[in-house]
């Protein structure tokens, strides 16, 4: 019987050698029909959301690649086999933290741009069943404001990434996706950082940059400075997803992440019940048939 391939694109170093591990442990090896199921992580690509998206402007260079990558993985494969779910995973980033619909949008043009590139090269008169196989299974989803957040919903992940076993974060919300630090600490420093950047980026908002409060409390605890592979692979390597919603309406992108796989699997989330993005959920198979992707 061969095996159901699920692939993963990414944007980060953390993510593309711990999200997948980290993920699979939540779901069965096999699928609803009992065929065994093999997850990838394909290479990395730069982050899309490097920079401030523009509502109604063209996507850049590097969402149409994203795009692109999961078109390809999807009607074509890295191996010449087709994918059956595939996933493309960026951080919002503290510049598109507050528009999360405009890199959705972003990401939707992408799609359809890479999409009418890639079957008139490729496809030729099989444009509707190529445009079915990509609504059926791509995914695009979204780590907000970046996937370091996620380690402050369990606190031994902290731990893992090089912070005191004593650590207590000042956060105003345990909400992570609305991550947003209070520590009076550093007050001072966000004040400098967002006048500094005011005239160039006058969204910027410092004490919204998980990983930057991360690199503080592990350089107060040990002097070290954080490292990606190392620190934040570990970190999220062995996460325990479940504890990182605190309540139902917490974390509605990592929901809709969730979700999506849950559905594959013909499963419950393995986060229990409680809201998902309707950026990027849609909810089950059967209420996808007008949509671009899975998800959105």
């Amino acid at each position: 019987m061969k095996p159901r391939r699920i692939s993963f694109i990414v944007t980060g170093d953390v993510e593309k050698k711990s999200l997948v591990p980290s993920l699979r442990r939540y779901f069965p090896a096999t699928d609803i029909d009992g065929v065994p199921v093999t997850w990838l992580t394909l290479p990395k690509l730069k982050g899309a959301t490097t920079h401030r998206l523009r509502a109604g402007a063209d996507p850049g260079t590097p969402m149409r690649k994203l795009a692109r990558a999961v078109v390809a993985e999807a009607l074509r494969g890295a191996d010449g086999t087709p994918a059956d779910l595939v996933i493309a995973v960026d951080d919002v980033e503290v510049h598109n933290v507050d528009q999360i619909g405009v890199v959705c949008d972003h990401f939707r043009q992408a799609i359809g741009v890479e999409f009418g590139a890639f079957v008139a090269k490729w496809l030729v008169g099989e444009q509707a069943e190529a445009r079915v196989r990509v609504r059926e299974r791509c995914s695009f989803h979204l780590l907000s404001p970046m996937v370091e957040s996620v380690f402050f919903g369990e606190h031994a992940a902290l731990v893992r990434a090089g912070c005191a076993p004593g650590v207590e974060p000042r956060l105003a919300s345990t909400d992570w996706e609305d991550f947003w630090c209070v520590d009076p600490d550093l007050l001072p420093h966000f004040d400098r950082e967002n006048a500094a950047k005011a005239a160039s980026t006058p969204w910027w908002r410092e004490e919204r940059h998980a990983k930057h409060y991360l690199e503080h409390l592990i350089g107060a605890h040990s002097g070290a400075f954080y490292e990606e592979t190392s620190h934040g692979a570990r970190a999220l390597q062995v996460l325990v997803w479940p504890t990182v919603p605190k309540g139902p309406t917490d974390c509605l992108l990592l929901r809709a992440l969730f979700n999506d796989l849950a559905d594959f699997f013909g499963v419950h989330s393995p986060l229990g019940g409680g809201s998902a993005s309707p950026e990027t959920y849609v909810g089950p198979p059967g209420r996808r048939s007008t949509r671009l992707l899975r998800n959105m």
